[in-house]
């Protein structure tokens, strides 16, 4: 059977992984089999993978269709939900844009893969050159934040919806609605992966940048204990080993930056516009819910906590991408310091290395159309603000 999908990677960047590539695998979104070697790990996703993960996603597409079809014909949410043609309007946009991104983005990712093989390789590059070894636990807790959030999100729109509806319709209404929570659930898992992508960059970046730092503090520390020479003898391989990599080191973080956006600039594009699409609609939802005489606070309280959800996916999107800004000016402060003081090196070294962060910043955008940094958190909060003030003064 071929073996289309072939990522072969360092055992630091497998321990990394390890707990995401489970999640994928507990979900049936990715099902590679794991090949272990003595420094490094082959990951093979054979056709019979790609089919059942290509299949799980078209059933829940088709359930989540189904679902949504039937609980919409029921009286009480028709009533609240479709009673006006912008509740109509706002209902088809919810649920329209959510089937089809979460149809779509596998599709996009299984045909960037590419890029996916070669980030892995260079951040395994990386490792070896830095003789990184991974902490499996990091950075876990938002993993866990987001899994039982988003389960709260899930319960409570249960529990509110079940004290609106009749007692003999609740156990229908859960179950044609748990395919759309499995739909939303395998998009916000593509955020995950893409939001743990970005940290496996992210934390080599900090771990040269706290390397670079200790050797400063080594070097002047010891300065007044002994001699220049001595000093020299020292730390000569240490220092060589961090300056004269440091511009193709530099070069392997840059290319694997450029290969994440490759593998996912479509992908975020589809997932920021519904994030910022659901942070439009639910507000004006909530406010059409507040002008009704017959309101129901129960359903205002749901789409509340709703919103809450997607603030956190873009959250989760744009958090990484501003760490690791600022983890590179801190890099380059600490570069420019260390090179400076440091007179067995040519003052051309550090001119290349500064160039190179200027000219080839590492960066994220959803396939160039927005950065994705905390400035983006600022655009959507000035269009939410726009927006609203155009609705309450609306006639």
């Amino acid at each position: 059977m071929a073996e289309k999908y072939t990522v072969t990677m360092s055992s630091s960047t497998y321990e990394s992984l390890k707990l995401l590539l489970l999640l994928n695998r507990v979900s049936f979104a990715y099902q590679p089999e794991t090949i272990k070697f003595c420094k490094s790990v082959r990951l093979v996703w054979r056709r019979k993978y790609q089919i059942l993960s290509l299949g799980v996603i078209i059933a829940s597409v088709l359930l989540s269709i189904y679902g949504v079809t039937v609980n919409l014909q029921n009286e009480l949410i028709h009533r609240i939900r479709l009673t006006k043609a912008s509740g109509k309007i706002i209902t088809f946009l919810d649920y329209g844009y959510l089937i089809f991104t979460t149809m779509i983005i596998p599709i996009i990712l299984f045909a960037n893969f590419k890029h996916f093989s070669r980030y892995v390789e260079l951040i395994s590059e990386v490792d070896m050159i830095l003789k990184y070894t991974s902490k499996s636990n990091s950075d876990t807790y938002v993993l866990y934040i987001t899994l039982i959030s988003t389960g709260f999100v899930f319960v409570s729109d249960i529990c509110i919806w079940s004290s609106l509806l009749p007692k003999h319709q609740i156990v229908s209404y859960v179950l044609h609605q748990l395919p759309v929570y499995f739909t939303y659930y395998m998009q916000l898992l593509a955020i995950i992966d893409f939001h743990f992508l970005v940290k496996l960059l992210s934390s080599r970046v900090l771990f040269l940048s706290n390397s670079l730092q200790d050797f400063c503090k080594l070097k002047i520390s010891t300065t007044s204990m002994v001699t220049k020479g001595v000093l020299v003898n020292t730390l000569q391989s240490p220092s060589n080993f961090q300056k004269l990599d440091m511009v193709h080191l530099y070069d392997l973080l840059y290319e694997a930056s450029l290969s994440l956006n490759n593998f996912y600039g479509i992908a975020l594009m589809f997932a920021l516009v519904g994030c910022l699409l659901h942070l439009l609609v639910t507000p004006y939802d909530l406010y059409l819910q507040m002008l009704n005489t017959r309101r129901h606070y129960s359903f205002i309280f749901s789409q509340t906590i709703w919103m809450l959800g997607h603030t956190f996916r873009l959250f989760l999107i744009v958090n990484p991408c501003e760490r690791i800004s600022n983890q590179l000016e801190n890099l380059s402060a600490i570069l420019i310091r260390s090179l400076w003081r440091d007179h067995r090196f040519n003052i051309n070294q550090l001119g290349v290395i500064t160039m190179q962060m200027l000219h080839c910043p590492i960066k994220f955008s959803a396939a160039g159309l927005a950065k994705i940094d905390g400035g983006l958190i600022t655009s959507v909060r000035i269009a939410m603000t726009l927006f609203t003030s155009l609705i309450f003064f609306s006639p």
